[in-house]
């Protein structure tokens, strides 16, 4: 377990002056206890929480702060290639005698979040996945083992460490422009070969015999007729 005391370096503060939360919420969880806690955000999404007993050493005050995906943009910005999906979050503990900021606990709580149809609009959706971001960390790192469920827009993962917190997906990869078909077997396209026709002018000898050449080769050996024609 991991304790900081700088109460005052807590995202809230920083952010409070630019970049002011939508929501904010705070409860006491006891460490000892199996409990469960839901915050619903602002756009009817929410994140459930389940603590499992003995967590932690002690009782921690847990507090959770809601984003628009904008606020995180430029400070904190997705994966090349990618966006955030929905809102996204600070969720912190601190020990309730000396508000120290608790950034592990002992045993993972599972965390269960929802989304929109609209927030995946634009998206492959089965590319959405949970992300963390450390206080200190340069870019977002995947929480892996996660459960996606598209029909029900939720998303199901672990966590130990405690932080910024997001979903990420990505849009739809690009699909290449078929090329023109080349002809062959089957209906519609191809070259269609029509034949060719040699038109003979000129007169002959009554019933004699006429050899055509084609690139040094005999063509053909019509017969003229009776008028040598």
């Amino acid at each position: 377990s991991t304790e900081l005391n700088a109460y005052s370096n807590h995202p809230y503060f920083r952010a409070a002056t630019s970049s002011t939360p939508v929501t904010t919420a705070t409860t006491t969880v006891a460490s000892q206890n199996t409990s469960n806690y839901t915050f619903t955000n602002s756009n009817n999404t929410a994140c459930t929480f389940t603590f499992p007993s003995n967590f932690y050493t002690q009782n921690l005050e847990f507090r959770r702060f809601e984003y628009r995906s904008s606020t995180f943009t430029t400070s904190k910005p997705p994966p090349s290639g990618s966006n955030f999906i929905g809102r996204v979050y600070d969720f912190e503990f601190h020990a309730t005698n000396t508000l120290a900021l608790v950034t592990t606990v002992s045993s993972p709580v599972q965390i269960v979040c929802t989304y929109n149809d609209a927030d995946v609009s634009g998206f492959d959706e089965s590319t959405v996945r949970p992300y963390r971001r450390g206080l200190s960390d340069a870019s977002w790192s995947l929480i892996s083992g996660s459960t996606l469920d598209t029909s029900a827009n939720t998303i199901t993962f672990s966590t130990a460490s405690f932080s910024s917190f997001s979903l990420i997906g990505s849009p739809p990869s690009s699909s290449p422009s078929p090329s023109p078909s080349s002809g062959g077997g089957g209906g519609g396209g191809g070259f269609v070969t029509s034949a060719t026709k040699v038109l003979l002018r000129g007169r002959a000898y009554p019933s004699a015999n006429i050899t055509v050449f084609r690139d040094g080769a005999t063509a053909a050996t019509p017969k003229a007729d009776l008028s040598g024609n």
